[in-house]
């Protein structure tokens, strides 16, 4: 649990940081009223948005789970993917590797197969999203290389792991370094099990419920904006988001902080919006999405503190 808060608390900092920082980039005093003033109701509906979202991803995380053929229980299920919410802010997403840890300790799930279902919760989140930003640029015209070029490599990446001539290329070279033979049956278990989760009767149903997340989490973000007078079209604001979510994924940095902010940020200042406003919105959309699941996360650590006692080898 130790290690757990050294990650949270200098997130915290770090992220309280950076909104200041923001925020003084217009009218701090003018954002600071704009967020004081946001409705309770409105705050609720885009809440409610948000957690829609991590239910979403709880069903996937479930269905990744029985088509894997473990029969966790579903309490267990909710707890692994809640407590794993508390560390969202982790760079890369690590923090889901507690995820790994919590069913490995009650149910003795391979490690293997559940860090490659999380490869493959983040990678169909991202995918779904170069997806929406590439249909996306030619529908409203805002077409440029770089979506092409990420739509291509995505698909590129894809294609070279799902041939098998790949793996066993790689596989006999890695056969010559004798340092690693020991670790060769954990490289076939990892490459079996993507193959399995790349089949299309798993993978198209995963995606699609990627899609339904985020579809849940546009509409948070169209109802903050539109609550703090930024009246734009729903899919052009999703399309815009994407873009700034994917640029954020890509950067590798904790939830992409900085990166998906100033970019969302400057796109509705350059689409005429006022600027406080536009970063009221940014830090707004932060609190009720990343920093909404971080104590969803906390208060599951807390509450079933007991259930996740096992967190103390850790520390």
């Amino acid at each position: 649990m130790n290690k757990i808060k050294k990650y949270i608390f200098p997130s915290v900092l770090f992220s309280a940081l950076f909104f200041i920082v923001l925020s003084f980039l217009g009218d701090s005093h003018q954002i600071f009223l704009l967020l004081k003033e946001f409705p309770l109701s409105n705050l609720l509906i885009v809440l409610a948005f948000s957690l829609a979202v991590f239910v979403v991803r709880l069903i996937k995380w479930q269905f990744y789970l029985i088509k894997t053929g473990e029969k966790v229980p579903l309490k267990d299920v909710f707890l692994s993917f809640f407590a794993a919410l508390s560390l969202n802010f982790s760079p890369g997403k690590i923090g889901d590797l507690l995820k790994s840890y919590y069913l490995n300790e009650r149910h003795s799930v391979s490690f293997t197969k559940t860090f490659m279902i999380i490869l493959m919760e983040r990678m169909t989140e991202v995918y779904s999203l170069i997806l929406i930003v590439f249909f996306g640029s030619f529908f409203f015209g805002y077409y440029s290389s770089i979506t092409i070029l990420i739509f291509v490599l995505s698909h590129l990446l894809i294609f070279i792991i799902i041939k098998k001539k790949h793996y066993e290329l790689i596989h006999s070279k890695l056969q010559r370094f004798g340092r690693i033979q020991k670790y060769m049956k954990y490289f076939q278990s990892f490459y079996g099990n993507l193959i399995e989760l790349l089949k299309l009767k798993i993978f198209i149903p995963s995606m699609l419920l990627s899609l339904l997340s985020w579809i849940f989490e546009f509409f948070a973000i169209f109802t903050i904006l539109t609550t703090f007078k930024i009246k734009h079209n729903f899919y052009e604001i999703s399309y815009f988001y994407s873009f700034s979510t994917l640029l954020g994924s890509i950067s590798f940095l904790p939830a992409g902080i900085g990166i998906m902010d100033a970019s969302f940020s400057f796109i509705l200042i350059l689409l005429g919006f006022d600027e406080n406003s536009a970063l009221a919105s940014t830090i707004m959309i932060r609190i009720s999405t990343l920093w909404f699941g971080i104590l969803l996360g906390i208060l599951t650590l807390i509450i079933f503190r007991s259930q996740i006692n096992f967190l103390s080898k850790y520390d």
